[in-house]
């Protein structure tokens, strides 16, 4: 049987946004890939478990599905690659005193405030700041 999101992560389905977030941080810097000297493939599987479970419980609405049972829609949602949520997440907040919002993590935000999944097509454009 498959973990739940919540074991994932180890937090209680009451848990609140913070304690979540908290988690992921603690938990991906342990299972961090670059961190893994011997490249163990159990370790990075358990990043890339811990980097869904947040892109699901982390937001919202996405949550809201995924509380309700409504499996088939967060299967269908689009899960970014763990590396590059990480990197995006982590380090874009440093970068913006020197690039302001990049337009990949301006995409991301809406893409998780849009509920978009996997075979929808949304034209971001419109919806940036210049």
């Amino acid at each position: 049987m498959k973990r739940s999101y919540y074991d994932i992560l180890d937090v209680k389905e009451d848990s609140d946004i913070n304690e979540i977030k908290r988690k992921f941080y603690n938990l991906s810097l342990k299972y961090y890939p670059k961190m893994n000297k011997d490249k163990n493939l159990v370790m990075n599987q358990k990043f890339e478990n811990i980097s869904e479970a947040y892109q699901i419980l982390g937001y919202e609405n996405r949550r809201k599905l995924y509380d309700l049972g409504e499996y088939d829609e967060t299967n269908k949602m689009i899960i970014i690659d763990p590396l590059i949520f990480f990197n995006l997440i982590f380090t874009s907040d440093m970068m913006y005193e020197y690039t302001g919002n990049t337009q990949v993590s301006t995409f991301v935000k809406l893409f998780f405030e849009k509920n978009i999944s996997n075979n929808i097509k949304f034209n971001y454009e419109n919806e940036c700041p210049s």
